[in-house]
């Protein structure tokens, strides 16, 4: 998990439960990785909404990921200290991404596999060295949430021009700033606000007119979407 709000954590203890039951724990050197604010029972917000990790979690191998060295307080009161990157059975290594979003401990992951190197924002507006954090990526996962007000979206625009960065998420702006200077292979971007639900094929068609010249595949992802990618990790993916 990426972070204690609501909208991050529905399954939460429902995965724990599944990972733990089926051994999976047992198999990895660490099946369970959360953010700070995911274990942390000393933080407000997290335990007044029940957004912490059950207690039972620790039967099981937990890693507290975060771009920053800190410490949780879990259930029990004892501290653990977090760590920037976890491997996973020596297959996959999962770093920490420093993210911005409303004064919570928020990561963003970029992930090293065998097949290539998937990169996922989570919630987290645009600034100076989000950019630099996702060089490399072949997959580029991206919450945008939101267009930004006043914006208007006409591919014969300049969207610099038209767009207003935005506060706590990427809005459309943070997309393309990402899109183009990551240059990743495949481009998902999700998350969209309750507003945006009936123009999201709009989107997605607008921003693959702006990079029609990169060579960049660019999927706007809804509600049961999935993703295969045939022939590699980050070529030909389809729904």
């Amino acid at each position: 998990g990426t972070h204690s709000h609501n909208d991050h954590t529905g399954d939460l203890s429902v995965a724990v439960t599944a990972a733990l039951q089926m051994n999976l724990t047992k198999k990895t050197d660490a099946n369970i990785v959360v953010a700070p604010s995911l274990a942390d029972y000393t933080n407000p917000f997290s335990t007044q909404f029940g957004f912490t990790l059950p207690a039972y979690a620790w039967n099981g191998n937990v890693k507290i990921l975060y771009w920053n060295d800190t410490h949780v307080t879990r259930f029990d009161g004892k501290s653990v200290a977090s760590t920037k990157s976890v491997n996973i059975d020596n297959q996959v290594t999962i770093n920490a991404v420093k993210c911005v979003h409303a004064n919570l401990p928020v990561i963003g992951l970029m992930m090293d596999t065998p097949f290539g190197k998937v990169a996922y924002t989570s919630d987290t507006e645009l600034f100076p060295e989000l950019t630099q954090a996702y060089q490399g990526a072949d997959i580029l996962w991206m919450n945008m949430n939101t267009l930004g007000l006043n914006s208007r979206l006409e591919s014969n625009d300049d969207v610099e021009d038209i767009i207003s960065p935005v506060k706590n998420h990427l809005g459309y702006l943070g997309v393309c700033e990402l899109i183009r200077t990551v240059k990743p292979s495949t481009a998902i971007v999700s998350h969209f606000g309750s507003q945006l639900l009936d123009k999201i094929d709009d989107i997605q068609l607008v921003l693959r007119e702006h990079f029609k010249h990169q060579a960049t595949n660019i999927y706007c992802a809804k509600t049961d979407d999935m993703f295969v990618f045939d022939n590699g990790l980050a070529w030909n993916p389809f729904t």
